[in-house]
């Protein structure tokens, strides 16, 4: 697979119907500069993360009997991204991971704010905050959560390939209006897992390998059946297999 990243910026104060905005979303926005229905790209994503990966290690809450323990332990099992820092991510799989994140947190070495899990060094990411808004439809009352940012946001894509989108190019998305920064090349940590960042793709559960060690993964409801969550990963030798997937295949990053 390609790794592209394709940046886009938030202005302060504008708001988005969904968040993170999906990848059937972005992919709407992007068809008229040439991506095609069997493209596969990720969810748009806060600025330098991924989807924290599901269930690589028995993540603790903490000790119960040291309440500082206990909060950090429920930060980190309740987070939903992780910086996309090779270290981190290398360690996500190790079983001694949840006390060694503990350790880190503790120690102030690593930070876990607004659920994203990161080194100290990286600085604060901030997220949309949602706020329940109730708007008139047809005549009708209808409640909704929207996105309100407190500052810029810088969010990210992974894209198959490079698109042609210049700087300064405006995309709508998921009612925001969304303008493009750039696009830079993002190398894959090398290794045999493979992190699903797209939501919502419809899988076979009786065809996922089952065997130990071959990787960890959520089902849920999709559009009336069932689908992998994010963060889901999967473990194969040599070439990654196509024929588990229905439909558009997933953005899958290789870690």
């Amino acid at each position: 697979m390609a790794d592209k990243a394709l940046r886009l910026k938030m202005e302060r104060g504008q708001c988005m119907d969904l968040f993170p905005v999906p990848a059937s979303a972005v992919a709407q926005a992007l068809a008229p500069f040439g991506l095609e229905e069997r493209d596969a790209l990720s969810d748009l994503l806060p600025e330098g993360t991924f989807y924290s990966p599901l269930g690589p290690s028995d993540v603790q809450s903490g000790d119960q009997g040291d309440a500082a323990s206990y909060t950090l332990g429920k930060k980190l099992k309740k987070s939903q991204y992780v910086a996309r820092a090779p270290g981190l991510l290398r360690m996500l799989f190790q079983p001694w991971f949840s006390q060694e994140a503990l350790d880190r947190l503790a120690a102030g070495r690593w930070r876990c704010e607004n659920g994203i899990l990161a080194p100290a060094e990286l600085g604060e990411v901030r997220l949309p905050i949602p706020r329940p808004q109730a708007r008139l439809d047809r005549g009708g009352l209808v409640h909704r959560m929207v996105w309100e940012a407190d500052q810029d946001l810088t969010l990210e894509v992974f894209l198959p390939r490079e698109l042609a989108l210049a700087p300064g190019r405006e995309l709508e998305m998921a009612g925001a209006v969304l303008t493009v920064e750039g696009q830079m090349d993002v190398p894959p940590v090398a290794g045999e897992r493979w992190l699903l960042l797209s939501a919502g793709i419809p899988a076979r559960p009786e065809e996922l390998p089952s065997e130990d060690g071959a990787g960890s993964w959520r089902l849920c409801l999709a559009e009336g059946g069932p689908a992998l969550k994010p963060g889901s990963w999967l473990r194969w030798p040599g070439v990654l297999p196509t024929d588990f997937w229905v439909g558009r295949p997933p953005y899958l990053f290789r870690l």
